[in-house]
């Protein structure tokens, strides 16, 4: 059985992203942490999706690194 991921606004995402690159925390912890972030589950499988190496780019700018 195939898992699909529900459509979601990327702007959803993106700020669990930048909100765990910025205090240097993972997905897991932010979506933890915050009831208003979406589904770790859902976030993770979606950010699955992209190139890694343009996502670790992205990551490091708003981290500083």
């Amino acid at each position: 059985m195939t898992q699909t991921i529900p459509p979601l606004d990327p702007g959803d995402i993106w700020a669990v992203v930048i909100l765990a690159a910025v205090n240097q925390t993972s997905i897991w912890e932010t979506c933890k942490d915050n009831d208003n972030a979406v589904c770790d589950d859902t976030v993770m499988g979606w950010l699955y999706t992209l190139n890694r190496e343009w996502l670790e780019r992205i990551a490091n700018a708003f981290s500083g690194s």
